[in-house]
Formats: C-alpha cells, structure tokens, sequence
C-alpha cells in the first residue's frame, strides 16, 4: 500500500494503523525522518509538488514484482495556506494546485499499472469539508478549498471511468483535524478531533468501504473524541 504525505500528521498515524496490522506500507514524504523508525514502512523522499519527482517514483517504490491482492492508495499529502483571495501570490496559488490537485491526478496515473493489476485496489483521496458542496466555507481558505473541491470530482470522474475494473475511487472531506498543518495556517482555530482518531477511522474505511462504495464525498467532521 501507499500512503502520501506520511512523514507526519494523519498520515504518519495511518502509518502506524497499518503496520500494527502486518501490512507492507510505502510511505512517500518530504521529511522522512520519523518514518524510518517504523516497522514495515519503507520510506520514499519526495516533493510533489515537482512534476519530474512523481515520474520517477513507479520506479523507485519498486512495485513492479509485487505480489499483494489488495492494495490501497491514500492520497494524503496536503498544504494549506490561509491567506486573503485579493493578497494570494501566484506562488501560494500554484503551490496549493500542485501539492492538492495536481499531485494525485498524476500520481494516480503514474501507479495506474500496479492499482489495475491488483485483484482489488482502494484508491482514497483525502480532500476536505472546505471543498464540500454545501458546506460551510472560512475566508482566506478560497484556494484551497478550491483544490480539494477539484480532487473531490476527480475521484468521482475516475470512479466512472473505471467503473469496469476492480478499482474503487473515493474522496473523504475531513474537518478539521489538530495538525500541525492546521496550528500553522490557523493558529486560533481548534479541533478536538486528533490525528490519531482520523487515522484510525480511515484505516477501517479504507479496508471496509472497498466493496460498499465507489465515487462518493463521504464528510468525516465532527468526530466524538472518545470513539
């Protein structure tokens, strides 16, 4: 399986849930310090927001004699920048698309031969309820809920087209979680809801939901803290 943005965060945590499990897990990140403490995870250096260092991952994951039946791919790797629609820079504007929207559109297909050759492969993108269609929005957050508004109809553009193959795509739009991510870019904005509680719900959605769903936003906000 394979998990992005792993070296932290939710992702760190999904790391944690599948290993506890036995599971053989590709963590692809920037800083992957942590995750090479963690057993059953093989670390991936990458910036996904560099178009040429997605090509070259097939490569360097190494999947090509890769034997497992199910296999997942979590879609995690986020940035959010809360900055004024009128004040965002060209660079903030092109760092979100990339890292939200581009990278997994293009991750997607570059790991398209090993998903299809999978007797059953969960592809989840995670988005966010700042791009729910319906939802309630936060100033300064316009482009980046945009992106996760985008990666939303990805999946359930992907989920048609594919609907002939054992492949399922999903999108899960989180609340807010209590990131770093999240103290970064709303330093005054709380979540009662931690990593380590969305991580687990994913895990379980993750394995559960493949033969129950296909091209659905499914919201995940407002979690009890004492599940």
């Amino acid at each position: 399986m394979i998990i992005t943005g792993a070296g932290k965060g939710i992702g760190y945590e999904l790391c944690k849930c599948f290993s506890a499990d036995g599971w053989k897990i590709i963590g692809i990140s920037r800083n992957i310090s942590e995750l090479k403490s963690l057993h059953g995870v093989i670390p991936i250096e990458c910036d996904l927001s560099i178009w040429k260092n997605m090509e070259d991952l097939f490569v360097k994951c190494e999947l090509e004699n890769d034997d497992s039946e199910f296999r997942i791919l979590i879609h995690n790797a986020g940035l959010l920048l809360k900055t004024p629609f009128e004040d965002v820079s060209e660079d903030e504007i092109m760092a979100m698309l990339k890292v939200n929207y581009v990278a997994p559109l293009r991750l997607t297909q570059v790991f398209l031969p090993w998903l299809k050759d999978g007797l059953k492969s969960h592809i989840i993108y995670v988005g966010s309820m700042g791009g729910y269609q319906g939802s309630g929005r936060y100033s300064g957050l316009s482009v980046y809920s945009s992106t996760k508004s985008a990666v939303a109809s990805l999946s359930e553009s992907l989920a048609e087209e594919f609907k002939d193959t054992k492949m399922r795509f999903n999108t899960l739009a989180l609340g807010a979680v209590d990131t770093e991510m999240l103290h970064v870019s709303m330093p005054n904005y709380a979540s009662e809801v931690g990593p380590a509680q969305m991580a687990k719900w994913i895990y379980t959605f993750s394995i559960q939901a493949y033969g129950l769903m296909n091209g659905k936003v499914i919201p995940v906000a407002g979690l009890d803290p004492e599940i």
